[in-house]
């Protein structure tokens, strides 16, 4: 399983640091992915609270602007996650999708989920 203990973003450009924990009041990151756009947080405390969070967050401002995906709140851990950025190519057109994956630990269910991140 791989935790962190810590989400920081820094820019050392624009001599930015970014506590996203702190900023969106999560605790126990379980994964975390970036694409060229944004970046995609798991986790699974979120203001001291057990649940499922997926956070997607502007790559550039990272402690303002943000979107839940997942926002479950109950009683489970959850281990074993992992997220994949997945790019097809159908007709011509361009499909961006998020790929999530954890067990949930207690009741020994593997979750998958699909988001299509044009909607």
């Amino acid at each position: 399983m791989t935790s962190f203990h810590e989400a920081l973003y820094v820019d050392i450009s624009r001599k930015l640091e970014v506590d996203i924990d702190a900023a969106h009041d999560i605790d126990n990151v379980q994964c975390i992915l970036s694409t060229p756009e944004k970046f995609y947080v798991l986790s699974n405390k979120k203001e001291q609270k057990l649940g499922y969070y997926l956070i997607a967050m502007d790559i550039n401002d990272p402690g303002d602007s943000h979107q839940y995906l997942i926002n479950w709140t109950n009683k489970l851990d959850i281990a074993s996650s992992d997220m994949y950025h997945m790019v097809e190519h159908q007709h011509g057109e361009r499909k961006e999708s998020l790929v999530v994956s954890y067990k949930s630990v207690g009741i020994n269910t593997f979750n998958v989920f699909v988001f299509d991140l044009a909607t």
